[in-house]
């Protein structure tokens, strides 16, 4: 008797509610960290970068900065993946415009690396659950693991080196400080145990238990259908 776990194929509508829920976790993540001036990892670093030295929004930047990966994922992981994608992106940008609309004019960004990193990390592993992606570069590493064999996180945090060394020319040095932690915090978890140890803050540990929690429910079974070869 074969002790694996089966899982069952995602409905559409299991993939539609899911997909939704990464979007509205993303975008106001991405709006939190636009209000605090800080940048993450990914295109929604690149769209908040850009957006920072021109008058484009991170809503208007984000299909952009997207479009090209997207053709990428197209050729690379197949039409359901680029078609969920560019959903993702289209439907991102648009909630990124209300959820920046709706916030305060400036979010501390002591408080924007937790709250933003955590909404938007949680959001990216309800995209991949779902086969689908935020976008940027996260296809190509995606698409590196698939291929290659190449732990697509390892390769994301290469990637978000490259774009924290063009923030350094772009960014005060405060604010870079904080996007570091904010990108730290979607990467490594031993990086938000600590900040969870020493913090006073009731907020803050609320926050960073959300994002672990979410994490732990979002990766195991990921992980358990890689194992069995069974398809989010």
């Amino acid at each position: 008797m074969s002790n694996e776990t089966t899982f069952p194929r995602h409905t559409t509508l299991d993939d539609t509610y899911g997909l939704f829920t990464g979007v509205v976790l993303s975008a106001v993540g991405i709006a939190v960290l636009a209000k605090g001036g800080v940048i993450t990892g990914e295109s929604s670093g690149m769209a908040l970068l850009i957006s920072y030295v021109t008058p484009w929004t991170p809503a208007q930047l984000l299909p952009v900065v997207n479009l090209p990966f997207i053709l990428f994922g197209l050729f690379t992981m197949g039409r359901a993946f680029a078609a969920k994608t560019l959903a993702v992106s289209l439907s991102l940008s648009v909630a990124v415009h209300i959820a920046t609309e709706m916030l305060l004019p400036h979010v501390d960004p002591a408080f924007a690396w937790i709250a933003g990193g955590t909404l938007l990390g949680i959001g990216i592993l309800c995209f991949a659950r779902h086969n689908a992606s935020i976008g940027g570069t996260g296809v190509v590493t995606l698409w590196m693991q698939k291929r290659y064999g190449i732990n697509a996180g390892k390769a994301q945090m290469v990637f978000d080196a490259c774009l924290f060394v063009v923030a350094a020319f772009i960014q005060p040095w405060e604010q870079l400080a904080w996007s570091l932690c904010a990108v730290c915090e979607i990467h490594v978890d031993p990086v938000v145990l600590c900040v969870y140890i020493v913090s006073e803050c009731l907020v803050y540990r609320l926050l960073i238990l959300v994002r672990l929690i979410g994490k732990l429910v979002y990766t195991v079974p990921i992980n358990s259908r890689r194992a069995h070869n069974e398809p989010c």
